[in-house]
């Protein structure tokens, strides 16, 4: 897309994209467009009434004017801007979105291997399972390609999944093992980084 609209753009112009995936991105912004090219990611859904107090990530990449213009408009309209570079996003998001929706699509999956009926599991929910389930029903009413889209092109995401695993595999080894001990401390530990 970035190839395609390029050449249409007035020299002075910018070239942003809109996506939930900052490096490749970026990268392809940069090299098929010599102006001034921005990177923004809107950290909330089309459905939300307005833009006041959502976050909208903003990523520089060439140029200062558009890029000043976009974030003075947006802080302007009560948005919660966030510079932040196309790596830095990338990590972030790998958790905010990657490990998020990977947990939620394995709860879903997870409900379904077993064949427990969801409907029930809300009979039976306590106010987290609420939330969690309320979440999962939510992504799998979304468009299923968007979702594979960002476990995909988000590079970020192998590394934080693979971390993420070795987690559930410690835990489930404790678990196995009966280890109270071991799983509190390791409860502890995640207290103590969390400072609460």
């Amino acid at each position: 897309v970035a190839r395609r609209v390029a050449p249409h753009l007035k020299p002075d112009g910018a070239l942003m994209d809109l996506t939930s995936v900052k490096q490749g991105p970026m990268a392809a912004m940069m090299a098929a467009f010599p102006g001034e090219v921005v990177g923004t990611h809107p950290l909330f859904g089309p459905k939300e009434p307005n833009i006041i107090g959502r976050v909208m990530a903003l990523c520089p990449g060439r140029g200062d004017r558009w890029f000043n213009w976009l974030k003075n408009l947006l802080i302007q309209a009560d948005a919660k801007v966030k510079v932040t570079s196309a790596e830095e996003h990338d990590c972030l998001m790998s958790f905010v979105q990657g490990v998020t929706h990977f947990m939620l699509i394995a709860l879903g999956m997870a409900i379904r291997r077993v064949g427990v009926n969801p409907d029930k599991l809300d009979e039976y929910a306590t106010p987290t399972f609420q939330n969690l389930h309320r979440l999962t029903r939510h992504l799998l009413s979304q468009d299923a390609s968007l979702y594979a889209c960002i476990q995909l092109q988000n590079q970020a995401n192998l590394r934080t999944l693979a971390a993420f695993e070795q987690s559930v595999a410690q835990i489930l080894d404790l678990i196995q093992k009966k280890d109270a001990d071991g799983l509190v401390k390791l409860l502890e530990e995640n207290q103590k980084y969390y400072g609460v």
